[in-house]
């Protein structure tokens, strides 16, 4: 927040997201003609262990919902606008990698984390030990309402640069 004089849209991505180039270019346009301030991202797509699976399926009051989460998170701001009545959703694509990464990083991870005290004390072993037969489950951290299944993710419609990375053809990481 620092640094947004003089500037129209502010864009946060956490170090783990990648969004794609499109849909982000999309996404700044809609919140650059929007005429309120803070905007929330729908579509999140949860890696799990590898870029070959993502977690999937929340329960809700209604029933269940395939999609990954149910959750919109706070990623893009009008900086011009001080209309904060309502907070828009944008539908976008962002790949997630927060939980495809390597044990050690993993456990770092959880060791710093902002949530940390509402991680559930089994889940790390859970994740540890889990192999692509388990795809039903309890896969959030703190949540016992989303990512109950872990679904199959075609890794080659991930954009160009990502099938370059190290992990790419990784079955588990």
């Amino acid at each position: 927040w620092d640094y947004t004089d003089g500037y129209d849209v502010l864009v946060n991505a956490d170090a783990d997201e990648v969004w794609d180039t499109v849909e982000l270019k999309k996404a700044i346009w809609k919140v650059h003609e929007s005429p309120y301030r803070s905007h929330m991202i729908f579509g999140m797509i949860n890696f799990w262990r590898s870029f070959g699976h993502v977690a999937s399926h929340c329960e809700t009051p209604d029933g269940w919902y395939e999609q990954a989460d149910f959750f919109t998170q706070g990623r893009l701001w009008h900086l011009r606008e001080k209309n904060t009545n309502q907070i828009p959703v944008i539908n976008t694509k962002i790949y997630h990698f927060g939980y495809a990464i390597k044990r050690r990083l993993m456990e770092y991870k959880i060791s710093i984390h902002g949530h940390r005290g509402e991680w559930r004390p089994e889940w790390l072993d859970m994740w540890r030990n889990w192999t692509p037969d388990n795809t039903e489950g309890n896969f959030h951290p703190t949540s016992y309402q989303i990512w109950r299944k872990i679904v199959p993710f075609d890794r080659t419609l991930l954009p160009d640069f990502l099938k370059e990375h190290p992990f790419y053809s990784k079955e588990i990481i």
